[in-house]
């Protein structure tokens, strides 16, 4: 009987864990057509967000703000820190829960050109 009894919780125990794994692996995919690309200047930024002024496709401009998270990678600087109001970024982002989820932002660094 005990016997049973473990061999059971074991497959149950073996069943959860998989479930969440399947689970997790599931949150973490995103189809690559839901990425949107947009560029704007920063007009603020706090530890968790960060406004930019952006062109829309009828060229108004319109402050939309991009929420930080964890995952949020940054090309071109080290942190959100050294981003600072008036400086040009590249936002790659998602629609999450209504919300602009920054998951990519590069800061635009002009380079000298230098002729002889």
């Amino acid at each position: 009987m005990f016997k049973k009894l473990t061999i059971v919780l074991a497959l149950l125990g073996f069943m959860v864990f998989s479930t969440g794994l399947v689970s997790a692996q599931e949150e973490e995919m995103v189809d690559e057509d839901s990425f949107i690309y947009t560029i704007g200047e920063v007009v603020s930024r706090t530890a968790k967000s960060i406004t930019i002024l952006e062109y829309t496709d009828d060229e108004s401009q319109v402050n939309s703000t991009y929420i930080i998270t964890e995952k949020t990678e940054f090309e071109n600087i080290g942190s959100l820190d050294e981003v600072l109001v008036g400086d040009e970024i590249d936002v790659l982002y998602i629609i999450n829960n209504e919300q602009n989820e920054a998951v990519v932002i590069a800061k635009i660094v002009e380079e000298e050109n230098s002729y002889e």
